[in-house]
């Protein structure tokens, strides 16, 4: 695995840990904090993965993991903790932590788990210079991200990851908007507005009478 890749931030108040750590991942892009970071600030930066301790001097791992889920993040989280609990593993799993670590560990033993994280992230090209990014819930073009709104991307998404396939539209609006039954006007109007901002895109979803939409 290439780490040079990845922006990563190290959230963990031992310090010698954190060196060691830096040492071990001295490829990547990395980011150390002693201590939970402003939230709004942690976010701007847009870290690919987060190693982050349950306990720190001014609070909870857990609850700031928490608090980013609440905004988004997508980020991947590797979650450091003296001992893990079924509770805590099951709260963590609940917000969306990737993987636990429990202390002490091997150096070697967290590239392995860093390196098989960082794998389930998805990167599908979709044409020359065109990439859908799964992990980071984006669309890039020529490097620079589409500007879309949520459920403009989870509708493109959608389609995307069936290709091949038409998807009915009961079905597209149940997983984009988590509901059955809906105003026809809102996804017709949601599609345009997709298919305004990324012409090149938008023009590569088709809709079959009688089946629903696919990808092209």
């Amino acid at each position: 695995m290439i780490m040079s890749k990845f922006k990563i931030a190290i959230v963990e108040d031992d310090r010698n840990l954190c060196r060691a750590i830096e040492a071990t991942l001295s490829e990547a892009d990395v980011s150390i904090f002693f201590d939970l970071p402003k939230t709004d600030e942690f976010l701007a930066e847009n870290f690919d993965l987060v190693l982050i301790d349950e306990v720190l001097p001014s609070g909870s791992g857990f609850q700031f993991i928490s608090q980013l889920k609440k905004n988004n993040i997508s980020s991947k989280i590797i979650f450091i903790t003296a001992k893990s609990t079924k509770k805590l593993i099951l709260n963590c799993l609940n917000i969306g932590v990737n993987q636990f670590l429990e202390k002490p560990f091997y150096l070697n033993e967290l590239k392995k788990v860093i390196a098989a994280v960082m794998h389930r992230k998805e990167l599908i090209q979709l044409g020359e210079d065109l990439f859908l990014n799964t992990s980071k819930k984006i669309i890039e073009l020529n490097g620079k991200r589409i500007d879309l709104t949520p459920t403009e991307y989870k509708l493109l998404e959608v389609l995307i990851l069936n290709q091949g396939c038409a998807v009915e539209k009961t079905k597209v609006i149940e997983t984009v908007w988590g509901r059955k039954h809906m105003d026809n006007n809102v996804f017709d109007v949601h599609l345009s507005n997709l298919r305004k901002k990324a012409v090149h895109i938008g023009s590569r979803i088709k809709n079959v009478r009688g089946r629903g939409y696919f990808w092209e």
